[in-house]
């Protein structure tokens, strides 16, 4: 039985909100036969905005395939390449695919079938950043790339959940300079609580907006966590939310991820909590190295900068365009609060 709140499927047609900016821009791009970027934190939507952006194609009469390859699994090349040789194949089972293991004749060979039935091809490539533990990758992408230049019948859309390392793959790297990136934004409020408060009044259940509103803002607009505790919530009561169910919410959803968030913690060093624990003070920024290091006992700025390097690769902390550091997984930081740094 399917959730009432979209926390355990992409979000489709009503249950797909805000983004319109994001949703015309890859649609754009989509159309314009351009390659698209999109990394994002997990679970922040962005299958839900590829597949919203296919639907749209569709309903204005665009032909297309489409065909999602996940590097979930992929560890090197010849993983790689084998996850690209079962989407095309599972997406044209007439063309001879199987024993190729060069991702570019694979990509050449779906061109072509695309080309020759007059229809464009949609390449989905989730989990991107796995990318980046291919020893041979500079071979790896020149191959991928080579068949689908911007213009042609297959359009790619990169996405991945590792921020750090996909920008490193995109910007440092330069194995996706072909795409433009689409950058998501954070789901509107009044959206999101207008839709948790319509979708309790659906079955005669009451929320209040101050208790929608206070969800979304714990959260900072986090849309896997959002509908999940707004699950937990619409499943404790029958008629009015209490605030106490609100809290047995939060508590619930902490409670799930608990271990989960203290293997994050239990694999950090402890100059790396040190550091962890001045981002959460909101203490440090670009200008204050010194003080850092003297108020967190940081050691001294090189050691810093192994730190933040460490805590990157992890992919707990990353730094917005200002250059200040902030907690990437909103929850991980509630958690904290409510269980680590206590003191």
């Amino acid at each position: 039985m399917d959730s009432v709140f979209a926390y355990n499927r992409p979000a489709a047609d009503s249950e797909f909100l805000s983004r319109k900016k994001e949703l015309g821009h890859l649609t754009s791009l989509l159309k314009s036969r351009k390659h698209a970027l999109i990394y994002e934190p997990p679970k922040t939507g962005k299958r839900s905005l590829v597949l919203q952006a296919e639907d749209n194609l569709k309903k204005s009469g665009e032909e297309f395939d489409s065909c999602r390859i996940s590097l979930l699994n992929a560890t090197d090349c010849r993983t790689m390449t084998e996850a690209i040789r079962g989407g095309v194949s599972m997406t044209y089972p007439g063309i001879p695919v199987n024993g190729i293991n060069e991702p570019g004749e694979i990509l050449a060979a779906a061109a072509a079938e695309a080309g020759r039935q007059g229809r464009q091809l949609f390449l989905h490539i989730e989990e991107g950043q796995n990318i980046l533990k291919a020893e041979d990758r500079e071979r790896f992408m020149s191959s991928f790339w080579e068949p689908v230049p911007e213009g042609g019948p297959v359009s790619c859309i990169f996405t991945g959940s590792r921020i750090n390392a996909m920008k490193q793959l995109a910007d440092e790297d330069g194995h996706l300079r072909e795409t433009e990136r689409v950058r998501l934004s954070t789901l509107e409020e009044k959206a999101v609580t207008d839709a948790i408060i319509k979708t309790f009044l659906k079955v005669g259940r009451v929320v209040e907006p101050s208790q929608a509103e206070h969800i979304y803002e714990s959260l900072d607009g986090h849309p896997w966590y959002i509908w999940h505790i707004s699950e937990i919530c619409f499943n404790l009561t029958k008629g009015y939310l209490s605030d106490r169910m609100v809290s047995e919410a939060f508590h619930s959803l902490l409670t799930i991820h608990f271990n989960r968030f203290q293997d994050i913690t239990d694999s950090l060093s402890g100059f790396q909590i040190s550091y962890l624990k001045a981002v959460y003070d909101g203490a440090v920024n670009r200008h204050n190295m010194n003080e850092i290091v003297s108020a967190y006992r940081l050691n001294s700025p090189a050691n810093v900068h192994r730190v933040r390097e460490a805590l990157m690769k992890k992919e707990v902390v990353a730094f917005d365009s200002d250059g200040s550091p902030y907690i990437i997984d909103p929850l991980f930081k509630m958690w904290l609060k409510t269980y680590y740094f206590l003191s």
